[in-house]
């Protein structure tokens, strides 16, 4: 072979070459075209369903919006990948779906009021809410996500008494967030928690009906609700606590016990005694004091 028949197969297989690395950015560009194309279908069905939730009953849209809004920021706190905090997302949005089949004036009872049969309708909804969506075959993880979004973390949750971590985690992270949302947006105003008395329920049911690693992160997600501080009071974390403080707010632990009341001023071995109860049953939210 001659040189300049060489230099000519070398141009030939560069042109080659050239062609196909087109070739391949335009399947690439096409390729993702499509999953946006998937994506955006699949979140116009979901609002499809969010719709007729609406239709039904216009809070139970309302709420549906902000538990998906809390989920996905608690999912991002387990670093999952995007997939699977579009499920949760998802999930979180229809988790309600099922309680189309309840009649409207029922939805607006309180459930402590209602018959037995009447409970048992309510409590069928996770299912029922499984088998709306279960026809879009897309829709099958997000079905399981909704099944199991009344799961108690002890097991005595419904529809499959499920526990711990046989719960799938973004059902358990819906759970958290609904019963979040249910407590302080209680269409009674008079019967509405405050933001403190949601988080410490939240806390005192931690290892019972909630699972407490997801409490812990739901409570970093919700610090920016807690009440603004007035000038003379100051955040501060255990190990920042200090001989003559006196707190502004009591201080509980994860798992809702007091362990200081409002008001008290601490001793050196006080300070000492809740270090130590730190340590046991650890105090996640910032202690308030006054400066």
């Amino acid at each position: 072979m001659t040189p300049k028949e060489n230099q000519i197969i070398q141009e030939d297989n560069k042109e080659e070459f050239e062609h196909q690395t087109q070739v391949i950015l335009l399947k690439d560009l096409e390729c993702n075209k499509l999953i946006q194309k998937y994506k955006k279908i699949i979140r116009e069905t979901a609002e499809c369903f969010v719709n007729i939730m609406e239709l039904h009953n216009l809070s139970l849209g309302d709420h549906s919006k902000r538990v998906s809004s809390d989920s996905v920021e608690v999912a991002k706190l387990y670093k999952l990948d995007e997939r699977e905090i579009e499920l949760i997302e998802i999930a979180a949005k229809l988790h309600d779906i099922g309680m189309i089949e309840v009649p409207k004036d029922l939805l607006n009872k309180p459930f402590s009021e209602m018959k037995d049969e009447e409970k048992e309708l309510i409590e069928k909804h996770p299912v029922s809410g499984q088998t709306i969506i279960s026809a879009i075959e897309e829709f099958h993880n997000i079905g399981v996500l909704i099944r199991s979004h009344h799961e108690r973390y002890d097991g005595k949750g419904f529809p499959d008494g499920l526990n711990g971590e046989e719960i799938p985690l973004g059902s358990r992270i819906i759970f958290v967030a609904d019963a979040y949302d249910a407590m302080v947006n209680k269409r009674n105003p008079l019967m509405r928690f405050t933001h403190e008395e949601a988080i410490l329920h939240l806390k005192k049911f931690a290892s019972i009906r909630f699972d407490p690693e997801v409490i812990i992160r739901f409570l970093a997600t919700v610090k920016k609700s807690s009440r603004v501080l007035s000038p003379g009071e100051m955040a501060i974390s255990v190990s920042q606590l200090r001989e003559n403080m006196i707190l502004s707010e009591g201080i509980y632990s994860r798992n809702g016990i007091l362990i200081a009341q409002k008001g008290e001023k601490l001793s050196a071995l006080r300070i000492e005694k809740i270090k130590n109860l730190h340590e046991i049953d650890p105090i996640i939210d910032d202690i308030i004091v006054k400066k």
